[in-house]
């Protein structure tokens, strides 16, 4: 493998991670909603109405960050460059 290819595989590969690795990003966002909307019911007594608003807004929320992100990665993924093969086809003739 060239070392320009090799370059290349590396960053396709770290590409390749992050597309795999986006899924992590619900749980921060999930989490972080559960716990502004616990903070905003007990701070204006209104037990689960804030948690359950906050909860059911993170779910498309985190879905859409997280199809961004595997969308942005995968298309900088580059595909190896073609080799060029040359076959030359040999008569019996000559």
């Amino acid at each position: 493998m060239k070392n320009r290819n090799q370059g290349q595989y590396v960053r396709n590969m770290a590409y390749a991670a992050v597309a795999g690795q986006a899924g992590c990003v619900s749980v921060p966002i999930i989490f972080g909603a559960l716990f502004c909307g616990l903070w905003l019911d007990s701070t204006l007594d209104t037990k689960p109405a804030f948690t359950l608003i906050l909860l059911v807004l993170s779910a498309p929320v985190s879905l859409v960050l997280m199809l961004q992100m595997v969308l942005r990665s995968v298309n900088q993924i580059t595909p190896p460059p073609a080799v060029s093969t040359k076959y030359q086809i040999k008569d019996d003739d000559e």
